[in-house]
């Protein structure tokens, strides 16, 4: 990947990198790949994950490394061959919040990204699709988006506080899932209002699939 494509963007003059979503879905583990490398990390045969929890836990840390390390190897590379030819590259992890991994078990090294010093920032990839996911409070399980993704949006920020590192949030009207235009329009304001809790937050990533909001046909309710 270095060569075939940071290199090549590189080349062509872009300096702003975006490494979308660097995560493992909890239930995956099983490609011949992945058991090379769990022989190569752990120095024992492999073993299903769904054999015992401690299984478990040494598969899901394994994915978490299998990406860290493959940001600090991309990062890196792409900053010093940024420098070998004058130009100063910017890195950058969009990624879902550790609520909504956590919701959806999906294992990312989001919680370690502070540690890398080739990480410039984040794109909060919060929208309806995230916060929509039902939670409990006082024993109620409901869709809360408003109140959900203020708590995401937090979660991210927070990454930031410690080193000043650039976030953007993402601000996204429509959702994956197929619902109605007025589903839509509703939820979109209950994240836009979250996120505008945040003041010090000022730079947005909008619409990032321009094609399904202005070619897609919905229902209007």
């Amino acid at each position: 990947m270095k060569e075939k494509q940071i290199k090549r963007v590189i080349d062509s003059g872009i300096t702003d990198i975006y490494l979308e979503e660097p995560e493992f879905w909890m239930r995956g583990g099983y490609s011949n790949a992945f058991k090379e490398e769990w022989m190569n990390y752990y120095g024992t045969p492999w073993q299903d994950q769904q054999g015992s929890p401690d299984m478990t836990y040494l598969s899901n840390k394994l994915k978490y490394w299998l990406y860290y390390r493959a940001l600090d190897e991309i990062f890196s590379y792409a900053k010093e061959y940024g420098k070998s030819k004058g130009l100063e590259v910017k890195c950058y992890v969009p990624t879902h919040s550790l609520i909504n991994y956590t919701s959806w078990q999906i294992v990312s090294p989001e919680a370690s990204l502070a540690s890398l010093d080739c990480v410039d920032g984040y794109i909060a990839q919060v929208w309806t699709g995230t916060s929509r996911e039902p939670n409990y409070f006082k024993g109620v399980r409901k869709e809360r988006v408003f109140e959900n993704a203020f708590l995401e949006y937090g979660c991210m920020k927070s990454m930031t506080a410690p080193l000043g590192r650039k976030m953007y949030f993402l601000t996204d009207s429509i959702e994956d899932r197929a619902k109605d235009w007025t589903d839509y329009k509703i939820n979109y304001q209950a994240t836009f209002a979250a996120q505008l809790m945040y003041s010090d937050v000022d730079t947005y990533e909008v619409m990032p699939w321009p094609d399904r909001i202005y070619q897609g046909l919905y229902d209007i309710a």
